[in-house]
């Protein structure tokens, strides 16, 4: 890939980064998720905020979140929609801040 198509790459990366918006909490989905659909669900939604369309959560991941006390345990295995909101805070926190301050 040339400079010119890296650049426009980046560039088109930044404006759909910059008109992008988390969806509301009343917006996430209500019906209790296993942990395959909820990986699904995160990086699906924060795919925009991606620039090498790398996954952002992995399951290892939500394991250790639900270990270090990050986020309270499923419930039947079974993730709702607070913890759906805590993934997509922490995913979209994690690089600009320490996961001690992220912890409930």
């Amino acid at each position: 890939m040339t400079m010119d198509e890296e650049l426009k790459k980046l560039q088109d990366w930044l404006e759909s980064a910059s008109l992008y918006e988390l969806p509301s909490y009343k917006e996430l989905p209500t019906v209790p998720l296993y942990m395959e659909q909820v990986v699904g669900y995160i990086n699906k939604t924060l795919a925009p905020l991606s620039p090498h369309d790398s996954e952002i959560l992995t399951s290892y991941m939500v394991n250790n979140y639900v270990k270090a006390k990050i986020i309270k345990e499923p419930e039947r295995k079974k993730y709702n929609e607070v913890h759906l909101g805590y993934l997509l805070a922490i995913c979209s926190l994690k690089n600009s801040l320490p996961m001690s301050e992220l912890a409930i």
